[in-house]
């Protein structure tokens, strides 16, 4: 995970890692780190929310959600924040392979997420793996609750949210 400030928004790359488990089971839900990026002159907290077997209005295709957090009852108050979205997903070589419309959002009291939908298909990612997950080099693997002391290379899923503020 890492996140640049930019002078009008950030960008946050979330390296999903060993993602391939994850787009064979149903019902799974995948939460990034929680990151904090100074807008305007006040602090706030995000995070990601991966679904690998797709929204409900959008099933098999990848679908995230990126939520503002709500520490207290102040922040109900803050006024309204227009910000442009665009989610891509990396592939190798740091290209990007797909990329979410560019949307507009107005954060209010009751409106604290972005939808992204329908990324990319599910099937269209598992046919074609070499391309859309990218892998990293692993000195340690897991198995069984032991851990072997084996090179091993893991699939990764690098998505790239870029935020820019409407002020």
């Amino acid at each position: 995970m890492s996140y640049e400030i930019k002078d009008f928004g950030f960008v946050f790359k979330w390296n999903v890692e060993n993602i391939i488990v994850p787009l064979f089971q149903r019902n799974i839900t995948l939460i990034s780190p929680t990151f904090e990026v100074k807008i305007l002159k006040s602090n706030t907290r995000w995070y990601m929310t991966l679904y690998p077997d797709g929204l409900q209005e959008k099933p098999n295709y990848i679908g995230c959600i990126l939520h503002q957090v709500i520490d207290n009852d102040d922040d109900e108050d803050q006024a309204p924040l227009s910000m442009n979205f665009k989610l891509s997903l990396i592939g190798n070589d740091e290209k990007v392979i797909c990329s979410s419309p560019i949307t507009t959002h107005t954060f209010k009291k009751n409106k604290r997420v972005v939808k992204f939908p329908s990324l990319v298909s599910k099937g269209v990612v598992l046919k074609e793996r070499e391309l859309y997950l990218p892998k990293i080099h692993c000195p340690y693997i897991a198995t069984c609750g032991y851990v072997r002391k084996y090179a091993s290379v893991l699939p990764i899923l690098v998505l790239v949210l870029h935020v820019e503020y409407l002020l």
